[in-house]
């Protein structure tokens, strides 16, 4: 089937074997616009159960829903952004998290995952001093990086809308917004993992925004899928059973790119200066001599412009002080 920006569903992909096809219910979550092309229609095993370990056998029963259930995946026909069209209820997400999802079993008890978090932590700490701070990790998931990092001279609070998580991370945590409004503003602010998951990114942002000051330094990231999300490569992955686990039509709502992440945080007055990684090996040769020196000189210039372009999508910013913040 065709795709066409017309406010209609067009299925590029529509799997032989689905019963129910859920609707689409949502306007594109950055511009607002109803305007959309379904670029897939998803049935719930192919993004749970055929490659989410995490997903209990029988989360299907728990939700009431027959796993071919499918989910709508579009694009905005007026900003380009990936999103789920479909939002289910709160109480069906509610259930995803607390029920159908096994925490035992989460991709958080890995080393890798550890090694991850340590290492952008680790990134986040070399950009501010020894002065005392007060840091705020807005959806602290299981608390791993609250334990990290709660100490003397940095006062921690999570906040996180899984009662679950709450429970499991055991630590100063909150699920309700006013709290933050009477602690902040904070120093540092942790978003790892979150506006993908949120209906609302923009409206999320917006309260990061009022939890700031103008020294507050916001360290976020999100999934890059762009180069996954085209029809022919979602189809093909669905068939070798390889559909990669951040396209979740429950637990991810939001699908960026570099370009419109950057675009909707500098809307809210955060500016991404630097990567949430190790510095990256821009080539330089100190040895070099003569002309050799000259073409390794521009050369890492180039790769320097490059880098400050293209942040990706795990960044840290500081406030747009010419705006003087929201």
């Amino acid at each position: 089937m065709g795709l066409h920006c017309n406010g209609s569903m067009e299925n590029a992909v529509l799997k032989s074997g689905i019963r129910v096809q859920q609707s689409v219910n949502r306007k594109c979550p950055m511009c607002d616009s109803e305007s959309h092309r379904v670029i897939a229609s998803i049935r719930a095993k192919d993004f749970t159960v055929r490659n989410n370990k995490t997903y209990r056998p029988e989360c299907f029963d728990l939700l009431e829903i027959s796993p071919d259930e499918a989910y709508p995946l579009a694009s905005c026909c007026q900003c380009g952004f990936f999103y789920a069209a479909h939002l289910p209820s709160n109480t069906f997400l509610q259930t995803v998290y607390d029920e159908a999802i096994d925490h035992s079993k989460t991709i958080t008890e890995t080393i890798s995952y550890r090694r991850e978090v340590l290492e952008k932590l680790a990134v986040v700490l070399g950009e501010v001093d020894d002065r005392p701070r007060r840091l705020l990790d807005f959806g602290c998931g299981y608390g791993h990086a609250l334990r990290i990092l709660n100490m003397r001279d940095l006062q921690c609070l999570g906040f996180d809308v899984s009662a679950e998580r709450l429970v499991r991370a055991g630590l100063m945590v909150t699920s309700d917004i006013e709290e933050l409004r009477k602690k902040g503003p904070f120093d540092v602010i942790l978003c790892f993992d979150v506006l993908e998951h949120v209906p609302y990114p923009n409206k999320t942002l917006k309260l990061l925004a009022a939890l700031s000051s103008e020294r507050t330094l916001l360290a976020i990231n999100v999934p890059d899928l762009c180069s996954e999300l085209s029809p022919e490569a979602i189809q093909a992955a669905i068939l070798r059973g390889t559909l990669g686990r951040a396209i979740n039509l429950w637990e991810h709502l939001n699908y960026f790119t570099a370009s419109n992440l950057r675009a909707a945080l500098e809307a809210q007055g955060f500016v991404p200066y630097r990567r949430l990684a190790r510095p990256q090996d821009l080539g330089f040769v100190p040895q070099a001599r003569g002309l050799h020196r000259v073409r390794n000189a521009i050369g890492v210039a180039l790769r320097a412009l490059r880098y400050k372009e293209n942040l990706g999508t795990a960044v840290i910013c500081h406030r747009d002080h010419a705006r003087g913040g929201v």
